[in-house]
Parts: structure tokens; sequence; C-alpha cells
């Protein structure tokens, strides 16, 4: 009997990898711990080991392929075997029917799929998780999973840690009347949202501002007008999205620079005594020595 070859957990919060490429041809006798595939968490790189002894039937799996962890995605065996992507199926009441000669299409409701004012939206049970204790409206989420179809735990976490920071008081009040803070530029330290902020966009509700009247970055009442400035005019011959720990370095440097105040600090110290000094020591241990230290 053939051992399904799978992608095995790869830490606590990896739910999906990408497949870097197979390491042996299809088809080929391998043995247990031989490295067959090469996968990319967020963090880091990793070979997968063979969990059987025989030969590897590879299934329809590339580089950059993204699949959730657990996924078979081979089979190891006989020679004569051939990899079967594995299919949901359904137990009938007539379990002695081996062949059927018709094939219904049954849809089968994906357990991750949850609607929200009328929207399908796909996320992890691990993402709904975090979301339910961030209170964060899935909606508002961009998804990476899946090649952008499926919400995971890190996109919620993501979203969490992109928003202003609030203060307890100031988001009861905003909850209560009703008011968006999320888009509300704060006025306390690091810029952190507080109640009289809440407050003064209740007194502005209603007003109109001229969004292209202002300049891009500058505050608009509470709220922040940011114009992205245009790119320049050059022929881009090949487009490479950002993977693994290449992606998480940009997301976090992004985050940094639009949530982080920008601050240099430069001081000036006389320091003619520590090189009058300096010069003296040295003078004095270079002839005992016999060499400049």
């Amino acid at each position: 009997m053939a051992t399904e070859f799978y992608i095995p957990k790869l830490g606590q919060t990896v739910e999906e990898v990408t497949i870097i490429g197979w390491l042996v041809e299809d088809g080929v006798k391998i043995r247990r711990g031989d490295e067959l595939i090469e996968v990319e968490t967020d963090k880091a790189v990793f070979p997968v080991e063979a969990n059987g002894k025989g030969f590897l039937h590879k299934g329809p799996f590339k580089a950059g392929d993204v699949v959730p962890v657990l996924s078979v995605v081979g089979i190891i065996g006989s020679e004569d075997d051939v990899f079967i992507a594995p299919v949901e199926v359904s137990e009938t009441a007539d379990e002695t029917t081996a062949i059927v000669e018709e094939v219904e299409t049954v849809t089968v409701e994906n357990p991750e799929v949850v609607t929200i004012d009328g929207d399908r939206i796909v996320a992890s049970p691990r993402a709904r998780k975090a979301a339910q204790e961030n209170a964060v409206d899935l909606t508002n989420v961009a998804a990476t999973g899946e090649n952008g179809a499926r919400i995971v735990e890190k996109d919620v976490l993501d979203y969490v840690s992109g928003l202003p920071k609030i203060t307890p008081v100031a988001k009861k009040l905003a909850e209560q009347k009703g008011v968006d803070w999320e888009i509300l530029t704060g006025s306390g330290t690091s810029g952190k949202i507080t109640k009289e902020d809440i407050q003064t966009a209740l007194s502005t509700d209603g007003e109109s501002t001229s969004v292209e009247a202002a300049p891009a970055g500058v505050a608009i009442g509470v709220e922040a007008v940011r114009v992205p400035l245009p790119l320049p005019d050059v022929e881009v011959s090949e487009r490479i999205a950002l993977s693994g720990v290449r992606k998480i370095i940009a997301e976090r440097m992004a985050t940094s620079v639009h949530t982080a105040a920008s601050v240099t600090l430069i001081m000036e110290v006389d320091a003619t005594e520590f090189v009058k000094a300096r010069n003296q020591f040295q003078n004095t241990f270079t002839k005992s020595w016999g060499f400049t230290p």
C-alpha cells in the first residue's frame, strides 16, 4: 500500500507554504529520510524528507504553488502506483455500490466560508479566532492565502498591527456614538487616539472637505489625506512578487514608516582634551611597545 507524502506542520502559526521546487525526479526510488521537496514559510526555507521508502509519484504541484500544510503532494509506493488527487466523498445508504455509471455534481459547503453582510469570505479557523479576539471585521482584511482567496491568521494580525492606537475610553465612546475611529489621526502620545479626538470627530461630522485641495499627507480635520506620488515612467520587464522572509520584512518596514515618528538626534561634544590625552598615551606606549596602539 502506498504511503501519502504530505507537507508537515512546520510551526504553530504556519498554515500554508510555497513550493520552491522538487529535489528529486518523478518515479525514482527513494529511501525514508531523503529530501524530496523544498518549501518556504513566512520565516524560512525547509526541505521535506520522505516519510516512507519506495518509488516517488509526484502530484500536480510545481514551484511557486501555495498549498496548505498537511496537503498530500505525492505518494511513495510501488513502481506501478499512480498519484490520484484526494477528493471529498460522501457516504450513501447503499454501501454495496462500488461502481457508478453517472456522476452527480455535489456542492459541498466549505466550512471556512463565512458570510458577512452578504459577502462570502474564506477564512481559516485561526484567522476567524484572531478576528473575534481583536474585534476585526473580516471584510476589511486583505487575503494573501491561496493567491489572495483565503484569509489566514497572519492577514488579521497584520491588519491589527496597522490600526491606529486608541485609548479604552476613546474606543468605548466611538462604539457608543458610531464613530469609525480606524480612519482617524490621533493627537495623543505616539499618535494615539484620545477621547478628545472622538469628540472632535463628532463635532465635525457632516462637514464636507475637499480632498483634492489638500496636499499629500496634510491632515484635514481629524483625517489624514495621503495621495500616492506618481511612479516614474519606466518600462517594467518583469515583476517578481515578494515572498517569505522578504515579504515580512517589507511589510514590517512599511508599517514602521507609517506608524512611528521619524526623529534624528544630533549632539556635539568638545573632544579636544580627549584627543590630547590619546596622543600622549600613543607617544608613551609607542616607544615601549614598539608599535603604535
